[in-house]
Parts: C-alpha cells; sequence; structure tokens
C-alpha cells in the first residue's frame, strides 16, 4: 500500500508540474478603460516602444463629439468632470486597432449594468449592449469579441445578454493600478506580478484608467513618468522569464485552454492529499500512556 501511494505520488506531482510548466511564463495583458484621448497619444505609444500592444475598452457614445454630451454622473463616474475634451474619437480607435491593439465596447454610455439590473431594466441593458456593438461595428468595420462592463459589474442576466449579442465578457481577474491602488493591490506591480506566478496563476490582467493626473481618469497615475516607470517593473519581470506581455484575446484563449488541466491537477493533488491522511490515520500507532 505504501508502494501504491508514493507511485500514485509521483504521477501526480508528475502530471502536475508538466501543466504547470505549460502556463510558465503567465500572460500578462494590460487593459485600459473608459476611451482616454491618453490612452491613444500617451500609452499607446509608450507600449510599442516596449514591444506590447494593449487593450482599450471604450464607451462608444463618448467617441462621437457630435453626441458627446456626459451628464455629470457620467462625467464623475469616469472621473472626467473638467476633462471631457480628454477622449479619443473613432480616428484614435481605428488608429489603435490599426497599429496592432484590441479594442472593445464599455457600453455606450459607460452605465453600470448590475445597478440597472436592480432597478430592473434589462430593456437598458440590453440597448447599452447592443448599441455599443453597432456603434463599435459601423465606426471600426470590425465585429468585437468582447465586451467589458463597467465596474466589473456583471450576473448571469448581463453575461447572457452579452453572449446573445455575439461577445464574451472581458472576465480575467482584473487588477487596479494607478496613484492609488485597490486595497487587494497594495503590492508595487513587478511584486504583485511575481507573486502571482508563485501562486501558479496563468495570467493577469492590468486594468488603468488614468495616467496623468492633469488629465482626469478613475485612480490616474500621477504623471506620465510614474506610468512608464509602472511599465518598466513590468519590463523587468518580462525580462526574468516569469511573464509575458500579450493582448487579452491572446491571455484569455490560453486562459481558457489551460484552465481545465490546472483544475485536474489541483482535484488530483487533493484526492492524494486525503489518501495519504486515511492511509496515516489507519496506520498510526497508539499513543502509549
Amino acid at each position: 500500500m505504501i508502494l501504491l501511494l508514493a507511485i500514485l505520488a509521483l504521477v501526480v506531482i508528475g502530471i502536475g508540474c508538466a501543466i504547470r510548466l505549460l502556463t510558465r511564463p503567465m500572460t500578462c495583458c494590460l487593459t485600459f478603460d473608459d476611451g482616454l484621448k491618453v490612452h491613444a497619444e500617451i500609452a499607446a505609444p509608450l507600449l510599442e516602444k516596449f514591444g506590447w500592444r494593449g487593450t482599450f475598452n471604450i464607451p462608444t457614445s463618448f467617441m462621437d463629439p457630435s453626441k458627446r454630451n456626459l451628464t455629470a454622473c457620467q462625467a464623475n463616474d469616469c472621473r472626467l468632470t473638467g476633462h471631457e475634451d480628454n477622449l479619443m474619437d473613432w480616428q484614435d480607435v481605428n488608429g489603435l486597432l490599426a497599429s496592432g491593439h484590441e479594442v472593445y465596447p464599455h457600453t455606450l454610455e459607460h452605465a453600470d449594468l448590475l445597478q440597472l439590473e436592480k432597478a430592473g431594466s434589462p430593456s437598458e441593458i440590453r440597448r447599452q449592449i447592443r448599441e455599443a456593438k453597432s456603434d463599435f461595428i459601423r465606426h471600426t468595420r470590425t465585429i468585437p469579441a468582447f465586451f467589458c462592463s463597467p465596474h466589473n459589474s456583471t450576473s448571469p442576466l448581463i453575461e447572457k445578454l452579452i453572449h446573445d449579442n455575439g461577445m464574451e465578457i472581458l472576465g480575467l481577474c482584473r487588477a487596479n493600478y494607478g496613484s492609488v491602488v485597490a486595497a487587494e493591490n497594495q503590492l508595487p506591480i513587478d511584486e504583485y506580478l511575481r507573486l502571482q506566478h508563485r501562486q501558479g496563476a496563468s495570467s493577469a490582467d492590468i486594468a488603468i484608467h488614468g495616467i496623468d493626473r492633469t488629465r482626469g481618469g478613475w485612480r490616474p497615475f500621477e504623471t506620465v513618468a510614474d506610468f512608464e516607470q509602472f511599465l518598466e517593473k513590468i519590463k523587468t519581470v518580462e525580462a526574468e522569464g516569469l511573464v509575458r506581455l500579450t493582448t487579452y484575446s491572446r491571455a484569455h484563449r490560453r486562459h481558457t485552454a489551460l484552465a481545465p488541466f490546472l483544475r485536474l491537477s489541483d482535484r488530483m493533488c487533493a484526492k492524494l492529499r486525503r489518501e495519504v491522511y486515511s492511509f496515516a490515520n489507519r496506520h498510526s500507532s497508539p499513543v502509549r500512556r
């Protein structure tokens, strides 16, 4: 029995190691939300300088200056009050696509879909999704594969409505970075990526909004120099062979392909631990008193 457990342990460990090796280096994508002008003018060229491409999520109605009439709520939600001119137009969007970046809809008007669902407005959720996709296709002549829900708001209904419109929700776990990082991401970006790698993550989605405080955006970096330093830290981790920068669609495709194997490995390891504990309990010597 001991020999059988030893052989089983070697097999499980070997399979687990092989699967984990397939996930190395970990993929990392940089996603930029809200369609800020600085994303096209500054962020994209900096990414290209490092040999990378990013993923940009746009509220489609914000891209048309003739329709750009942000309500106070929308402007505040995106931290664009006083910076309404810091938004891309469709020429910027098509320029990003032509340079090899990815762009996806972020609703029509940066609507919080979960709040709309709670308010009992499924028809408005449909409109935000359907018209965002129609806008996108009309102005870019491309069909979006993914849809980014503002605030990462999701539910079975929201995901179904996105799927009904021929898209997938942009759903890898997102870590927000800027001048004030979210509570769960207090680590500097290089330490965060190393930690994710040690924990066996197959991918990481780093979400970014503003990259210069003077030009608005949610939780912006203080200056462009700070944003560039942030990218340099990622480049250092990439040079260590721990991560590979890619676009969201490629990271998602790899994550989806590997997920079943990673779950299988985890289940096998858990079963092995139970067998070992059970065997140890059955064959442990009684304590002498």
